[in-house]
C-alpha cells in the first residue's frame, strides 16, 4: 500500500509518484526529507512570530501551530529507522533548536553553521538534480532570513505551505520567483518578531523598472499561509497581513470600502525601502495602489499554483474564473428583479462589498459564527469527499466562497447561497 500520498512534502510527492512505499525509502531521502520537515518548521515559526498582533490573537494562528508541532511526528518517525553520524546529529540538532527559538520568540543568534553539511546529505538523495538544486535554494533563502546565513540570487525558490483544514496537516510545494535576492546577515542578536521582514529587505530593483509591483505580489501570494478569522482582536476581520492584502484584490477592495487595516504596510514598505534606498515610500505606495485598482472588474480569478513540484490549490487567498453576477447555472441575473433566494440584498442600510449586493459582518452573533464554522467544516468535507457528487462549478464556487467571502458577509447572505444552490448540510 503506498502511504505516501498525504505526506505533504515536495520529496515525499516525488517517491509517492514513483510508487515507493513508506519502508522503501532510503537512508539518504529520509534524512533528506527530514530536514526538508525542519526547514517547513522554521518557516511557519518565523510567520507566527512576525509581530505582536500575532501575540495577542494566538487563536488567529492557532491551526498553523498545531500543524508546526504535527511535524515533530513525522521527524520522529523517520528518525527512529535510521543511525546518524556525528555531523549529521548536530547538522539536525541546530535545525530543530532555531525553528524552537523562533517559535518561542527567543532572541537569535547565529545557531546553524552546518549549511555546507546540510546540502550534502540532500544532494545525496535520489530524487531528480532540479528537484535537488530547487530544495537546496529553498534551504538557503530560509536560512537566510532566518539570520543564518548570508544569500545572493537571482531567482529565489520559496517555500508555498498550506495547511489542510481540520486535519492541521500541512501541503507544500516549491515557487520560483524570479527576484533579485541580497541579504546579509546581521551580527549578534535579532529579535524574531523582525525575522519574517528580512525577506523584503532582500529584494533588490532595478531603478528602471516599473513594474515590479508583479513580483512583490507572486511573493506574496506564495508566502501567504492563511489564518483564521480572529473576533476578540480583529485579525482576519478588521485587520489584515500585508502578503493577504497583496494576493486578493476582493479583499484590498475590502479594506478600502470599510475601516479595515493592514497591521505591518509600514514595516513591510519600509524593508522594500531599506534593500532598495533609490525607492521611496510615497512612490512604493502609488505603485502599489495602481497595481490593485488596475483591474476595474469585480472578479475572483483563479490562482496559478503550479510548481515543479506538482499543482497545489490555495485555498487562502486564491480568485476564481468568472463573476459573482451570474446565478450557479451561469445564467445572468437581472439586478433589478433578482430570482428568489439570490445573492442580491435591497437592504440600503447595509454596507456593500465590491459593488455587489453583499451584506457585510456588523454585529456579528455567537449563533451566526458557529454558522459559518459549520459551512466551512461542510465546504470542507465536500472538497475532499463530494459524496452528494455536487457539479464541479458548485464546488469551486463554494470552495471560494469559503476562503473569501464567508467570514467577511453577514451569515444570511451565506443562507442564501446555499439556498439558491439548493444545498442543504447535513
Amino acid at each position: 500500500m503506498n502511504t505516501l500520498n498525504h505526506i505533504p512534502n515536495e520529496i515525499y510527492t516525488t517517491l509517492s509518484e514513483s510508487r515507493y512505499a513508506d519502508e522503501d525509502i532510503s537512508r539518504d531521502d529520509r534524512i533528506a526529507l527530514v530536514i526538508n520537515m525542519y526547514i517547513d518548521k522554521i518557516f511557519m515559526a518565523m510567520f507566527c512570530s512576525r509581530n505582536d498582533m500575532f501575540k495577542k490573537s494566538y487563536s488567529s494562528i492557532s491551526h498553523i501551530h498545531r500543524a508546526y508541532l504535527k511535524i515533530n511526528l513525522s521527524i520522529d518517525g523517520h528518525l527512529k529507522k535510521v543511525s546518524l553520524n556525528i555531523l549529521e546529529d548536530n547538522a539536525l540538532r541546530q535545525l530543530h533548536q532555531l525553528a524552537n527559538d523562533i517559535l518561542n520568540s527567543y532572541d537569535v543568534t547565529r545557531i546553524v553553521s552546518t549549511l555546507p553539511i546540510l546540502e550534502s546529505i540532500i544532494k545525496r538523495s535520489t530524487v531528480p538534480f532540479s528537484q535537488i538544486d530547487s530544495t537546496i535554494k529553498s534551504l538557503r533563502f530560509v536560512l537566510a532570513v532566518a539570520n543564518q546565513c548570508e544569500y545572493e540570487d537571482i531567482s529565489i525558490v520559496v517555500p508555498y505551505i498550506r495547511i489542510e483544514p481540520n486535519t492541521f496537516d500541512y501541503m507544500k510545494g516549491l515557487r520560483f520567483i524570479s527576484l533579485d535576492f541580497r541579504i546579509k546577515r546581521h551580527t549578534g542578536v535579532i529579535s524574531t518578531s523582525t525575522m519574517w521582514y528580512r525577506m523584503f529587505e532582500g529584494i533588490r530593483f532595478s531603478r528602471w523598472d516599473d513594474d515590479f509591483f508583479t513580483s512583490i505580489s507572486a511573493l506574496c501570494n506564495t508566502i501567504n499561509i492563511g489564518i483564521l478569522p480572529n473576533a476578540s482582536s480583529g485579525l482576519g476581520i478588521s485587520a489584515f497581513l500585508y502578503e493577504s492584502f497583496i494576493s486578493s484584490k476582493i479583499l484590498a477592495e475590502y479594506v478600502r470600502q470599510t475601516e479595515a487595516s493592514i497591521v505591518d504596510y509600514t514595516t513591510v514598505t519600509r524593508a522594500l525601502c531599506a534593500g532598495n534606498p533609490w525607492l521611496n515610500i510615497d512612490k512604493l505606495n502609488s505603485i502599489i495602489s495602481a497595481s490593485l485598482e488596475a483591474d476595474e472588474t469585480d472578479t475572483l480569478l483563479t490562482e496559478d499554483t503550479s510548481s515543479d513540484t506538482g499543482d497545489l490549490t490555495d485555498d487562502d487567498n486564491t480568485e476564481e474564473d468568472g463573476t459573482l453576477d451570474k446565478s450557479a447555472d451561469g445564467s445572468s441575473i437581472d439586478e433589478n428583479n433578482p430570482p428568489d433566494g439570490g445573492l442580491n440584498n435591497t437592504d440600503e442600510s447595509k454596507p456593500l462589498l465590491l459593488g455587489l449586493s453583499l451584506a457585510l459582518v456588523a454585529n456579528e452573533t455567537l449563533d451566526g459564527f458557529m454558522y459559518k464554522l459549520r459551512v466551512a467544516r461542510y465546504i470542507d468535507t465536500v472538497i475532499e469527499f463530494n459524496r452528494d457528487e455536487l457539479p464541479t462549478e458548485t464546488v469551486t464556487l463554494l470552495t471560494n466562497w469559503k476562503s473569501m467571502l464567508l467570514f467577511l458577509t453577514d451569515a444570511e447572505e451565506t443562507k442564501r447561497l446555499l439556498k439558491e444552490l439548493k444545498i442543504t448540510m447535513k
